[in-house]
């Protein structure tokens, strides 16, 4: 989930509304669209709810689009993608690399 729709690309409407938040409200979603985590990983369905105070990465539909896992370090996460010709990608504060 993302707070500004500019950040992403093919804004369109969604058929989910809302979202339930963790402190138990409900707030309203304005469309979805696609966004680039690399030049090689898009992520095609991201909600936008400018409500919320962070953009927000599920990991489960990450690991589930993806067909990876992630390792959480301190300052960065490793995506293990496990399809054939893929990289694997490090995010490093918001900077990208590959290996």
């Amino acid at each position: 989930m993302i707070t500004d729709s500019h950040k992403l690309q093919n804004l369109r409407p969604s058929s989910q509304q809302v979202i339930s938040t963790a402190n138990g409200g409900i707030s309203p979603i304005i469309g979805k669209g696609s966004i680039d985590l690399t030049t090689t990983i898009t992520f095609d369905t991201v909600l936008v709810v400018p409500s919320l105070e962070y953009n927000l990465l599920s990991v489960s539909q990450s690991t589930l689009t993806l067909n990876c896992t992630v390792t959480f370090w301190p300052f960065f996460m490793f995506f293990r993608i496990f399809s054939p010709g893929r990289l694997l990608v490090v995010v490093l504060n918001g900077a990208t690399s590959t290996t």
